[in-house]
C-alpha cells in the first residue's frame, strides 16, 4: 500500500515537508512548546471519530487508509496526544477527506497556504465558548451567507487577490 504522505524531514526550523500522492509539497509549521489542553485533544479526537464514523469506516480501515497503526487512530479519537505529530494528523485527514486545515485548526497548529473553515475557526480562536453557542453562531452565518450568496468556505483560489 502506498502512504498518503512519505516520511516526514525535519529542519532547523521545525518544518515539515510531506509529500502527497499528487507530487505537491506541504509546508507546515509546528509548535514545538504549545500543545493542546485536555478539552481541545478531546474536541479534535470526537471531531475524527464523528467523521470516521460518519463514513462508516472501523478503527482498523482508517487505520490501514492512513498508514498508521489503528491505536494510534484510537489514541487520537480519545484525545490521549497533547501534541500530536503533525505527519500522523495529515494522513489521518487526509484519510477522512477532511481539510487540513480545519484538523491543523484544531490542534493549533498552522497551515499557511490554506484558512480554516467556519466552525473549527469558532472552537480554536473562542476554546471558552460553549458548543451550542458556537454552533448557534455557525447557523447564523449560514443563514447570512445564503441570503447574501456566498460561501462560508472562502474564495476561490485567486479570488480574493487583486
Amino acid at each position: 500500500m502506498i502512504s498518503i504522505f512519505a516520511d516526514p524531514l525535519w529542519n532547523s526550523r521545525h518544518l515539515l515537508r510531506s509529500r502527497s500522492t499528487h507530487g505537491t509539497m506541504i509546508h507546515v509549521t509546528r509548535r514545538i512548546i504549545a500543545t493542546m489542553d485536555d478539552e481541545q485533544a478531546r474536541n479534535l479526537g470526537k471531531v475524527l471519530r464523528e467523521k470516521r464514523e460518519a463514513l462508516g469506516l472501523s478503527l482498523r480501515q482508517l487505520g490501514k487508509i492512513a498508514d498508521l497503526p489503528d491505536v494510534t487512530v484510537l489514541r487520537f479519537e480519545q484525545g490521549a496526544y497533547a501534541a500530536p505529530a503533525p505527519d500522523k494528523l495529515a494522513r489521518v485527514a487526509a484519510a477522512l477527506g477532511m481539510s487540513l486545515a480545519d484538523v491543523f485548526a484544531l490542534a493549533d497548529y498552522a497551515v499557511p497556504t490554506d484558512l480554516p473553515s467556519f466552525m473549527p475557526y469558532l472552537r480554536t480562536k473562542y476554546r471558552d465558548l460553549p458548543m451550542e453557542d458556537a454552533e448557534a453562531i455557525e447557523r447564523y452565518a449560514q443563514r447570512l451567507a445564503k441570503k447574501h450568496g456566498v460561501s462560508l468556505s472562502g474564495p476561490a483560489p485567486g479570488e480574493d487577490e487583486s
